[in-house]
């Protein structure tokens, strides 16, 4: 049982190769923001087909396609060996993602403002601590602007109008 987790992970490993550097340290984080590319380009992929399945030819399905150009930019950045400048358009990418997410499905009572955790750490592990600070405190200042904008009436949505599996995956 172990040796097929072992062979999955060789397979894995070659089907999705990190670029590797001289210096350890830009090579590990090369690695690391491979995996985190590659998922994203799953999930967004896997969001994406749901959205085609589900006929909702909207501006989901158009945020796919622009999050999907947008990690392949990060992508060629990473294997160029702009490592930091890849990471840091990919946290700032995922952000405001994220916020114009949460705006267009309705403020913060949608689960996608946990995404704004997620890409804190994603800042602590690929950034270095001043960074993955400054990008925790834009991160709340978004929420507040969030916060703000549906206290204002800016943001008004209703759940009914969305079919469940649109609102579940949101």
């Amino acid at each position: 049982m172990n040796n097929k987790g072992k062979n999955f992970r060789t397979w894995l490993g070659q089907a999705l190769p990190a670029p590797i550097f001289e210096d350890e340290e830009k090579t590990r984080r090369a690695r690391l923001l491979n995996i985190i590319i590659w998922t994203f380009f799953a999930i967004t992929l896997s969001g994406g087909l749901a959205f085609f399945i589900l006929n909702d030819f909207s501006l989901r399905l158009g945020m796919a396609v622009v999050t999907l150009v947008g990690l392949g930019g990060v992508y060629t950045l990473m294997w160029r060996g702009y490592i930091q400048l890849a990471s840091l358009g990919l946290v700032l990418f995922l952000a405001l993602a994220t916020t114009f997410t949460i705006y267009g499905l309705g403020g913060l009572r949608f689960s996608s403002v946990s995404l704004y955790i997620l890409i804190t750490l994603i800042a602590g592990l690929l950034l270095e601590v001043w960074l993955g600070l400054t990008v925790f405190s834009l991160l709340m200042l978004a929420v507040l602007g969030l916060y703000y904008a549906e206290v204002s009436g800016f943001i008004s949505y209703s759940v009914a109008n969305e079919p469940l599996p649109v609102v579940l995956v949101a």
